[in-house]
């Protein structure tokens, strides 16, 4: 899980993309639930300009972040700190030099990423759920107050109110309604997967989702990963 790996992206875009998902992670995994309505706001203009007008959103996420303290914390505050969260946090960190698009790391360290990029992905489509799978696999030892119901609940009506659509329903990873970084991050973490995974024995007998290359969903040039 140690060994040393290098993951050599192809574009700038690619590496923004990655850097921002680990930072996403961190700040998540840090408590700051803030982070989701944010990077909903950045990547679609569009919700951005409806809240500013409204100012239904940012009051409707508001008092949800509220609630999911409470569900969390007990109204705490940060969760604290941890194994996980000191390791999201050195990736981070890792990434925010100017490193060029080579980035030399840990096999544990890529399998972070691919669970940051996935998490992101998964928010950009409106699955703001895997916010709680995060939180809860961080901190479960910790939480408070958690209802699987009433949290459930919350995320299903705060993205109701950034999206527009009923619980259970996202945008697919194909469609044209996607942010761009949500296809970057899913492409990047799909060819990850199958580069470390692909010589796998378990892996030859039929996981068809890491067995051939990647579903293509953008443009961006495919990336390396080097043993």
């Amino acid at each position: 899980m140690d060994s040393e790996i290098a993951i050599v992206l192809k574009t700038r875009e690619q590496l923004a993309v990655v850097k921002e998902a680990a930072a996403l992670m961190v700040r998540i995994q840090q408590g700051e639930l803030e982070a989701v309505p944010a990077t909903l706001r950045r990547h679609y203009p569009g919700l951005a300009r409806k809240w500013a007008v409204l100012q239904k959103g940012y009051y409707v996420f508001d008092y949800m972040v509220r609630l999911l303290r409470v569900a969390y914390a007990g109204g705490c505050g940060d969760l604290g700190t941890g194994t996980g969260i000191r390791q999201a946090e050195a990736l981070a960190e890792k990434l925010a030099g100017p490193r060029g698009l080579r980035i030399a790391c840990t096999v544990r360290e890529a399998l972070f990423m691919v669970r940051a990029l996935n998490l992101f992905s998964r928010l950009l489509m409106g699955q703001l759920r895997e916010v709680d799978w995060v939180l809860r696999e961080t901190f479960w030892d910790r939480i408070k107050n958690h209802d699987p119901h009433i949290v459930d609940h919350i995320y299903a009506l705060m993205a109701a109110d950034a999206f527009g659509f009923i619980p259970n329903e996202s945008y697919g990873i194909a469609s044209k309604k996607l942010a761009k970084a949500a296809k970057t991050a899913y492409e990047i973490l799909r060819w990850v997967e199958h580069d470390l995974h692909k010589d796998n024995p378990e892996i030859q007998k039929g996981y068809t989702v890491l067995k051939y290359e990647p579903l293509r969903v953008t443009k961006q040039p495919r990336i390396e990963v080097k043993k």
